[in-house]
């Protein structure tokens, strides 16, 4: 038996169009050059049990995973104080929340400073 996948529907169409936008606009502060590492951040996000295809965002972080992968330097609307968030949040390095990009490290620094669960 094949299954269908659904198709984003206008209204989802729409705000995926404007997340893509503001992450754009307001939270990608410098982008990745290496092709060579955003194929392999694209491989590891696409085959995690995290990863939505329909709609190409993480589950954990919900970020748009095929922008996200050509990110080096991103700003996180969560943390930081009022100067911070009004310029879109703190700078961070990009990261995989669950340390899939070989940077369990970085992972598991953010982790402690959101009261995460570290990773083994």
């Amino acid at each position: 038996m094949e299954l269908i996948e659904r198709k984003l529907n206008f209204l989802e169409r729409a705000k995926k169009l404007t997340k893509e936008k503001l992450a754009k606009g307001f939270l990608i502060e410098e982008e990745l050059t290496d092709q060579k590492e955003i194929d392999f951040r694209l491989e590891k996000c696409r085959s995690c049990i995290w990863y939505d295809k329909r709609k190409d965002e993480c589950k954990d972080c919900g970020c748009i995973v095929s922008l996200k992968s050509t990110t080096k330097v991103s700003r996180n609307p969560n943390r930081g104080g009022f100067k911070e968030i009004i310029k879109g949040g703190e700078l961070e390095q990009t990261h995989c929340p669950q340390g899939r990009w070989n940077d369990k490290d970085i992972a598991n620094f953010y982790r402690s400073i959101e009261g995460r669960v570290l990773l083994d």
